[in-house]
């Protein structure tokens, strides 16, 4: 009989290397938090409160992902924090994420939730694999986490955009929800007049700011306004119709979903 080699399951990673792992994944993200922003930056985008997490708080969080800290002084004060924080904002609700990224995989396809009260918050980062895997990170790299407590705005989903910027030049820009098509881009004119809309807001009022010569910018068109949304790091960040194989070429362009290809990117 024909004996095969015993498999062994692989070594589980070391703290240390962990540790090295997280802080390599954060390195790029590092420009692309809020608190990094150059000030014009800032300005350009919501107004934000920067909710700092002890390592206790973040550790709630996590503990909640897992069944548990539905009680204690760490939580309840944390809640009473965050109910003052969303106080401040004047509508009694706000837009809300983890620094790094949002919870979107628990708010579904009914886009983001305006969270009126601390425990909101907290339940859906809980229910996120975005934020709690986030967490985690966070927690191995030593370094403190904080949430984003935003203006909550509607945003428009057929005017939402990802601009691509590498080596300080915009490349490409895609329509954000590329999964879905919107009829007012089949006319080619509202194509360039939306295409020359976001070009010139990157050109005059984000490029010269920008602190890092790779990133993607995403922006809103609300009505003639444009709104910074936020920035993400280049090369780790979904592209949409684009690959970053497409941007080494690409110069300027915007690409749209049409009636017949909705996702398939390259197209």
């Amino acid at each position: 009989m024909k004996r095969f080699p015993k498999i062994l399951p692989p070594e589980p990673p070391t703290e240390e290397q962990m540790k090295a792992a997280c802080r390599r994944w954060l390195e790029p993200l590092a420009p692309c938090l809020y608190p990094n922003w150059p000030e014009a930056l800032q300005k350009l985008s919501f107004p934000t409160t920067v909710f700092p997490l002890t390592r206790a708080e973040a550790d709630v969080v996590l503990d909640m992902s897992d069944g548990k800290g539905s009680a204690g002084d760490v939580l309840d004060a944390l809640i009473k924090r965050l109910n003052i924080a969303i106080g401040t904002f004047g509508t009694r609700h706000c837009f809300y994420r983890l620094g790094s990224r949002s919870p979107k995989d628990f708010w579904g396809r009914g886009g983001a939730v305006a969270a009126r009260s601390g425990l909101d918050i907290l339940e859906s980062l809980a229910c996120s694999m975005r934020t709690t895997d986030d967490l985690c990170i966070w927690r191995y790299a030593d370094e403190p986490p904080h949430l984003l407590l935003r203006h909550f705005q509607y945003l428009p989903p057929a005017d939402e955009f990802r601009c691509l910027i590498k080596g300080g030049r915009v490349r490409g820009v895609s329509q954000y929800l590329h999964d879905q098509f919107f009829g007012e881009y089949e006319d080619a004119g509202h194509r360039e007049d939306v295409r020359q809309q976001v070009l010139t807001y990157l050109d005059e009022r984000v490029l010269p700011h920008l602190h890092v010569p790779d990133v993607v910018v995403d922006v809103c068109l609300m009505g003639r306004q444009v709104l910074l949304i936020e920035l993400n790091p280049y090369g780790q960040s979904d592209p949409c119709l684009f690959t970053y194989a497409d941007l080494e070429t690409a110069d300027r362009e915007l690409r749209v979903a049409t009636r017949n290809v909705v996702s398939v990117k390259g197209e």
